[in-house]
């Protein structure tokens, strides 16, 4: 069953991240949203906002241009992040860290990617309404479009900085993951050795196969299967068992 983006963000909250203050991205953001408020209220920007015109339409375009390439940034970096994530390591990741910890990862870019598409159009349609020559709005609805934009805007730019640092962790992880699926297939690999040496000796010492005889049949067997370099398979086993 196809399952939607919001889906996939109402199930990992990620709708709770816009005022989870406890983390870096939200504080910046509304330490420099007030910042900003206070800055064009200091400026008169309301009272005065003609000579400040050109200056929002160029901000509101320029920033909406950004937007599309860093959306394009963003798009490539899961490519790669998904084309480096091994099916074994992803299964060895949530086993350790609980079941989905990969797709709640995941599920962050798809959060950001999401933001970034709304504040484009946002910034596209700002810049539309400021090129009316309609009447500037109350100066209470004035102050909250310019809150919520910079609040939005700085939240996307602080929270794609904290993805960049967990890319770089999840790369370091991955790593780590690898090298535990890793080891584990050799102690698996040399279990399966011992095993089958055991039944070997086993049989043999029982007089149930001679060691010839079970080195004829195991190369009849690699012979008749449809591996690759069936030569060096059977010289490997004539140097294993001689």
């Amino acid at each position: 069953m196809k399952e939607y983006i919001l889906n996939r963000l109402t199930r990992n909250k990620k709708w709770w991240d816009y005022l989870d203050f406890r983390s870096l991205e939200c504080q910046a953001a509304l330490f420099f949203s007030i910042l900003l408020i206070v800055l064009i209220h200091f400026l008169n920007v309301y009272e005065t906002f003609e000579p400040f015109l050109l200056a929002f339409q160029n901000i509101t375009l320029g920033i909406a241009q950004a937007l599309i390439g860093m959306l394009g940034f963003v798009l490539a970096g899961i490519a790669i992040i998904i084309s480096t994530l091994k099916k074994d390591v992803v299964k060895k990741i949530d086993q350790i860290n609980g079941n989905g910890t990969v797709k709640k990862i995941l599920s962050s870019f798809e959060f950001l990617a999401l933001n970034i598409s709304v504040l484009i159009v946002w910034f596209y349609i700002l810049y539309l309404l400021l090129s009316t020559p309609s009447k500037l709005i109350g100066v209470i609805s004035f102050n909250f479009i310019v809150f919520f934009t910079s609040y939005f805007f700085l939240f996307v730019i602080f929270y794609s900085t904290g993805l960049v640092s967990n890319c770089a962790k999840l790369f370091l992880i991955s790593n780590t993951y690898e090298d535990i699926v890793s080891n584990e297939k050799n102690i698996i690999e040399t279990a399966n050795e011992i095993r089958i040496d055991f039944i070997l000796n086993t049989l043999i010492q029982d007089n149930q196969i001679s060691q010839v005889e079970f080195l004829t049949k195991l190369e009849q067997f690699v012979e008749n299967s449809n591996v690759m370099e069936k030569e060096k398979i059977k010289n490997y086993f004539k140097n294993y068992y001689s």
